[in-house]
């Protein structure tokens, strides 16, 4: 008698989903896929909760919140942001908004400065490029100071700013100092990791998407009895 391969299959009108093999049945109620779905994107574990997997949601919605929130940590809150302008082609953006409404505050910061507005959430002000400390953090009273100087010369640049989730502010180049590489240097590998996991983040919340959309994937009958011959052969290999 040959092995039974699984068979998965949804009922259209319950939304469940049912995965059976010789061996094992499991049935998850995934209610509604799309509004379970959309709030796993929203954030993450949230849809699992919807579905009452209130296991796999907690565990999701603390490691891949926890992930993202110790990368964002490293980076000072500057290794997520939106940006598509020469020298800052902020790819890593795109995997990052998997994470939803954690990483949402970087689209509304592009919007409110890609047309010259300042960011919400200033977190720092710099002096900008052609001072002699151009780039570095202003203290309260150095700030204070450069606004009065500001009153007396119209001419002078404004200071630059660092918001939360917000694009480096000026312009930026590849040979030369800019806040970017000011971000880089004051978290020294920090930017680099906190970059790393907030990505890494994102991706393991799009996997956590799709399983709230379309619940659990267990290995076919042919995969475990591959793994169970290889465990075979290893074990007489070393008796």
């Amino acid at each position: 008698m040959g092995q039974t391969s699984p068979r998965s299959n949804m009922n259209s009108n319950s939304n469940k989903q049912t995965v059976s093999t010789e061996s094992e049945t499991i049935e998850v109620d995934l209610r509604e896929p799309l509004l379970a779905a959309a709030l796993a994107w929203l954030c993450p574990g949230a849809g699992h909760l919807y579905q009452r997997r209130y296991r796999k949601g907690a565990l999701f919605m603390i490691c891949i919140l926890g992930t993202f929130f110790f990368g964002l940590i490293l980076g000072n809150g500057h290794v997520v942001y939106a940006s598509w302008r020469p020298n800052d082609y902020r790819w890593q953006a795109i995997p990052q908004l998997g994470m939803g409404l954690p990483a949402f505050p970087a689209v509304i910061q592009n919007l409110k400065v890609r047309d010259g507005g300042d960011p919400y959430m200033v977190t720092a002000w710099r002096f900008p490029r052609g001072h002699r400390k151009a780039f570095q953090i202003m203290s309260s009273e150095e700030r204070e100071r450069y606004a009065e100087d500001m009153k007396k010369n119209e001419f002078m640049a404004k200071p630059l700013m660092d918001g939360f989730m917000a694009p480096p502010d000026g312009e930026l180049s590849t040979n030369d100092a800019d806040v970017l590489a000011m971000w880089t240097a004051e978290t020294q590998h920090g930017f680099e990791l906190g970059t790393l996991y907030t990505v890494v983040a994102g991706l393991l919340n799009i996997l956590a998407i799709y399983d709230a959309f379309a619940g659990p994937v267990l290995p076919s009958e042919d995969e475990k009895k591959n793994k169970e011959d290889e465990s075979d052969e290893s074990s007489s290999g070393n008796s």
